[in-house]
């Protein structure tokens, strides 16, 4: 299977990303701006993104959101 085939075949089976950012430790403000910058570049690739801020609601951001996967981009 060629790369282009299996970069499409994901974008089919996970169109909808969910980027995880912020959290509770020291790096709080890096993960935001890591997370920005996630969510910038994979709505520029065409998918269709949720920005979610961890905290103590988490599964529920998650499960109301309803994403197809989640892009963990939390520090510390």
């Amino acid at each position: 299977m060629k790369l282009s085939s299996l970069i499409q075949e994901m974008k089919n089976k996970f169109s909808h990303v969910a980027v995880l950012m912020g959290g509770f430790g020291a790096e709080k403000e890096v993960s935001l701006n890591t997370g920005k910058a996630c969510a910038k570049a994979l709505s520029e690739a065409n998918y269709k993104v949720s920005k979610i801020i961890v905290d103590n609601n988490l599964l529920e951001k998650i499960q109301k959101t309803k994403p197809d996967v989640c892009f963990n981009a939390l520090h510390g």
